[in-house]
């Protein structure tokens, strides 16, 4: 992201953790753990709860870190298809998350860009 500041984000993406053996949706905000913010300029922040570890197995570490890792890279070269991919996760560990706008913007100052 560059060094100009752009003001808020106008756009969020809340992916949440969901591990291997659950099933069931959660939409919990305690279980988001990524973040994706788009600003009205276009860019798109990638954002990783500070504390992830906690939240996630520890067999999935890996797996969250190379998709924090691609997303970042996407994020500089086709930010607008990473954003509208994210919001339709479905299926895997990582899945779009339904909670309110509200609860989004709440949660934004826990986690950090990556």
């Amino acid at each position: 992201m560059s060094e100009v500041d752009q003001g808020p984000p106008q756009q969020f993406c809340a992916l949440e953790y969901r591990a291997s053996a659950d099933d069931r949706p959660s939409s919990a905000p305690e279980s988001i753990i990524i973040l994706l913010a788009m600003f009205g300029n276009g860019e798109l922040e990638v954002l990783l709860r500070r504390k992830w570890r906690q939240v996630v197995n520890a067999e999935d570490w890996e797996y969250v870190r190379e998709l924090v890792d691609d997303f970042r890279a996407r994020a500089e070269f086709g930010p607008e298809a990473l954003f509208e991919q994210a919001q339709s996760l479905g299926i895997g560990p990582i899945v779009t998350s339904q909670v309110t706008a509200e609860a989004i913007q709440d949660l934004y100052a826990r986690f950090e860009d990556v």
